[in-house]
């Protein structure tokens, strides 16, 4: 692994741990369970009925929270492993590398 993909991985993980950091802890659950309910994490908001600007502006708050969600729960040691083997597939076919999350 050169130099730009370590600054890149560790580029990653610092994103990912804090977003961990701060999501799984007891401030940030009050404040997630709070974003998930304003911003239709359980439903999706794509309504035939409604203007299709109002479905996609809230579609696009879902998408937020659902990053969220996502990077807050991303396994580190993978994140590690994975980043290692998409950076091989690149040097391979000569293409730069890529956020895997």
């Amino acid at each position: 692994m050169d130099e730009k993909q370590e600054e890149e991985l560790e580029k990653q993980i610092n994103t990912a741990s804090a977003f961990k950091a701060l999501f799984n802890s007891k401030d940030g659950e009050i404040v997630f369970s709070y974003l998930k309910k304003i911003c239709h994490y359980d439903t999706s908001t794509i309504s035939p009925a409604e203007s299709t600007d109002y479905s996609q502006w809230r579609e696009g708050r879902r998408s937020v929270v659902l990053d969220i969600d996502r990077l807050s729960k991303i396994d580190i040691i993978k994140l590690k492993e994975n980043f290692k083997k998409q950076s091989k597939i690149n040097k391979d076919k000569n293409e730069g590398d890529s956020w895997l999350f």
